[in-house]
């Protein structure tokens, strides 16, 4: 009985290195530049503002191209999550040691947080990627198809409205965020809705649900999204950021 809450403690930190390792490895995956060398002999990184994501890898070879690699880069950072959620929902692992459900969910939505990092960051690229918009929107939409819905109609109508993808990418986070807030405050204060049937596991295995530690999450990815546009926010501020033209 002396050995169980060591082995407790030491699951829940295999679970948690597992949730952060994997979450950065796969978000470190370079579409762009694969795309660009694999396709066009070209790394997106050598054009337009040096990025490696998918604005400006549509920017060097074209809006389609472009619009394939913000898909791929969606997809990259779901696939941990989806696998973290598996995991704590069906092999048992979290009724056997004992984990609470926010234990769990910290360590669900660590997994994005690592992805974010890993796309921003990337290992592969000597730690110089993207700046977080796919992996804000691929998760946002890729868990919940509201969350898709909403993201989808402010993103585009902004982007409408302004034609700047930076402007876009900071407003339109921030208004889905608050979004988040409001959902999982709604959730709070009404316990006995089960706001997991508006996400794509339908309410089944649990854990994907409008919640605090999911806006938490949601939150860091915002503010590293908005740091990694500090050049954009300066351009803005000086007149000089350039509207979209391969996006149409």
């Amino acid at each position: 009985m002396d050995n169980i809450p060591m082995s407790a403690t030491l699951v829940h930190a295999l679970v948690g290195i597992v949730a952060i390792v994997a979450g950065y490895l796969f978000g470190s995956i370079p579409n762009g530049v694969l795309i660009g060398k694999i396709f066009f002999g070209k790394d997106p990184r050598d054009y337009g503002s040096h990025n490696s994501g998918g604005t400006n890898t549509g920017r060097v070879f074209g809006y389609k191209v472009g619009l394939i690699c913000i898909f791929l880069d969606m997809i990259k950072v779901l696939i941990p999550i989806y696998g973290m959620w598996a995991f704590l929902a069906f092999s048992g692992i979290p009724e056997q040691y004992g984990f609470h459900e926010w234990a769990s969910l910290a360590y669900l939505w660590l997994v994005p947080v690592a992805g974010t990092l890993g796309h921003c960051y990337p290992l592969y690229l000597g730690f110089k990627g993207g700046k977080a918009v796919a992996c804000f929107y691929g998760i946002l939409g890729g868990t919940t198809y509201v969350g898709m819905a909403f993201g989808l109609v402010t993103y585009l109508g902004i982007l409408k409205l302004k034609k700047i993808v930076s402007y876009t990418s900071i407003i339109s986070s921030f208004i889905s965020l608050v979004f988040l807030y409001c959902m999982a405050t709604i959730q709070w204060l009404l316990p006995s809705w089960n706001s997991g049937v508006l996400f794509f596991n339908f309410g089944v295995g649990g854990l994907l649900y409008f919640s605090f530690p999911m806006c938490i999450a949601f939150t860091i990815m915002f503010l590293i999204l908005v740091f990694r546009h500090s050049s954009n926010i300066r351009r803005m501020r000086e007149g000089n950021e350039s509207k979209v033209k391969w996006l149409k």
